[in-house]
């Protein structure tokens, strides 16, 4: 399949595409644009433009090459910025400004609902798995669909430009996600949520994964591979320009099946994991990938379960590059410069008065 795959090519388009898209900037739409509405399909996707109007996206609306959205508070329900299908190879999603909405059409599941504290999205349309009660892992989503910034077998772009703070919310392989592919979510700035359950927020296998945000008070919330998390011949970045930002995988609503303590934790691999295959009957080794997440300033506070912040595993390579701020890093093994099996982690924090280790019940490695 690698073989079969140019991510190599696939980048330098993807650089392009960016390029081009920064050539265009500042873009200061005319005052009388409220009402824009431009449809053309084509082939490979739809190519839509949108006025300053509060205009709605919808999931019926399909595969989409191009959307340029001129303004308003926008609320986007089909898979902007993701390539969705096999003949729609590059998706870019360009939205000028607004407090915009980014989300998916919610199923309701009846494991939706998690103990205490938990922060599980909304099912969408595949559900959830069904594990039976003596198993060690939980109900994680089993969604298929990639979006908001997303990248399967092709390239995905969001840029969301402007100081509003937006919310994106999606289940799976979304918020700047490269699958044999590059994705990438841009925002400006702003105070914006962003939410996820797995493989989101700079998430790459034989990939490129971006999450970049230059500014305001961000809270990230995700379970599982996310928050600069890179597989084999994959780079997962996520960076974080200025704000006070919370980091937020959770360790204890188990999803993910944690061999270190079954039943008790998340297998996090989230904020700075460089992630590989070990495999000791088939004899399949894949050396693991490198994920930076890189946080400028700000006071920032880091969660997680087993194996994250600036952690690695079967010569992976992650990293936490923490600038100046009073930082908190809470996490239970393999964490904060803790890694296992050949591989490489590091936690540098550039100043501040930090805390480890104040709220988490801590077990090893760290």
């Amino acid at each position: 399949l690698l073989g079969d795959v140019d991510v190599g090519a696939m980048a330098r388009a993807a650089a392009d595409l960016a390029a081009a898209v920064d050539a265009l900037r500042p873009i200061v739409p005319p005052a009388l644009v409220a009402t824009v509405r431009v449809d053309v399909v084509t082939p490979i996707g739809r190519i839509s433009i949108r006025g300053t109007g509060d205009d709605t996206y919808p999931s019926s609306d399909g595969d989409a090459l191009l959307i340029v959205d001129l303004g308003g508070n926008d609320t986007y329900r089909t898979t902007v910025g993701a390539t969705a299908s096999v003949t729609n190879g590059v998706s870019v999603l360009v939205d000028l400004s607004g407090v915009d909405d980014y989300g998916y059409d919610e199923v309701a599941h009846a494991r939706d609902v998690g103990p205490a504290g938990h922060r599980r999205l909304p099912s969408d349309v595949d559900g959830r798995l069904d594990p039976s009660p003596a198993d060690t892992y939980g109900p994680s989503s089993r969604s298929r669909t990639s979006r908001q910034g997303a990248g399967r077998l092709g390239i995905g772009l969001l840029y969301d430009l402007g100081l509003d703070g937006d919310h994106y919310r999606s289940l799976r392989m979304s918020q700047g996600d490269g699958a044999l592919g590059v994705g990438m979510l841009f925002d400006e700035g702003g105070n914006d949520v962003y939410e996820g359950e797995a493989a989101t927020q700079g998430a790459a296998s034989a990939g490129i994964g971006l999450l970049v945000d230059l500014g305001g008070d961000d809270e990230r919330v995700a379970y599982h591979a996310s928050q600069a998390f890179a597989y084999s011949r994959g780079v997962g970045v996520l960076y974080d320009a200025a704000g006070t930002d919370t980091y937020f995988a959770h360790p204890s609503d188990v999803l993910y099946w944690s061999p270190q303590n079954p039943g008790g934790s998340n297998s996090s691999f989230c904020q700075g994991v460089g992630f590989g295959r070990r495999d000791d009957t088939g004899g399949l080794y894949m050396s693991g990938g490198i994920g930076i997440l890189r946080d400028a300033v700000g006071d920032d506070r880091y969660t997680c379960g087993i194996f994250g912040q600036a952690t690695g595993y079967w010569y992976g390579a992650g990293l936490i590059l923490d600038g100046a701020g009073a930082d908190h890093y809470d996490g239970q093994w393999y964490v904060q410069g803790g890694d296992a099996h050949f591989a490489i982690a590091a936690l540098l924090d550039g100043g501040g008065n930090d805390v480890y280790g104040e709220t988490a019940t801590r077990m090893n490695a760290a």
